[in-house]
């Protein structure tokens, strides 16, 4: 590799790694379903899991809900935990609903709405499996269920203490700044090998 190259591809690095960090998903359970089942987050703790394979700060949760006809939930109950059996809900939120889909729930019965509320800033590490737990979603007249999907995730309920069906919703938030260094060493990395994929072989006569 030239000197060159390997000067460009440094700075190149060193600019992502510089560069501001940028809000977007860290963990996706997938969408909305609409039609299978969901869980109770009026009055029980319903839990699901989620695990993010670099350090993140997670800023901000969107949840698959339904609610009666016509009702929207504006707080909501809240925790991140590393174990499964805490089903603890310390933080209490705002929630803005982001999009609504009116009797698309259970044969026309519920609304159907992507909500999302602030998580603040909470610390992520790299591998760990968190538990995102909800509680006390409404002030509704008729209780607010959490939309099952069926995704990748693990999820559980205290009220019966075992594993259900996973739930729609995804963390947002943003990588920490020592996982853009690594990025900008993983553009060097590329940089040096692809100069080496077109140097060209020496003949042998």
């Amino acid at each position: 590799m030239s000197l060159k190259a390997l000067l460009t591809a440094a700075a190149i690095a060193a600019t992502v790694s510089a560069a501001p960090a940028v809000a977007g998903v860290l963990y996706s359970n997938g969408p909305i379903n609409g039609t299978i089942n969901a869980w109770n987050i009026s009055y029980f703790v319903t839990e699901d899991s989620f695990t993010v394979p670099y350090s993140a700060t997670a800023t901000s949760v969107d949840l698959g809900v339904w609610t009666s006809p016509g009702e929207q939930v504006t707080t909501i109950a809240w925790g991140i935990n590393t174990d499964p059996s805490a089903f603890s809900t310390p933080n209490s939120a705002a929630v803005t609903t982001l999009s609504t889909c009116s009797g698309c729930g259970y044969d026309g019965e519920y609304d159907v709405s992507w909500d999302s509320f602030s998580l603040g800033s909470v610390s992520l590490n790299p591998g760990a499996t968190y538990w995102l737990a909800l509680t006390g979603a409404g002030p509704t007249s008729y209780e607010v269920f959490w939309d099952e999907n069926d995704g990748s995730s693990v999820a559980y309920i205290n009220a019966l203490d075992y594993a259900i069906g996973s739930h729609a919703f995804e963390v947002n938030g943003v990588p920490e700044t020592s996982t853009w260094a690594m990025m900008g060493l993983g553009f060097v990395a590329l940089a040096f090998a692809g100069s080496r994929a077109r140097r060209p072989a020496n003949s042998i006569a």
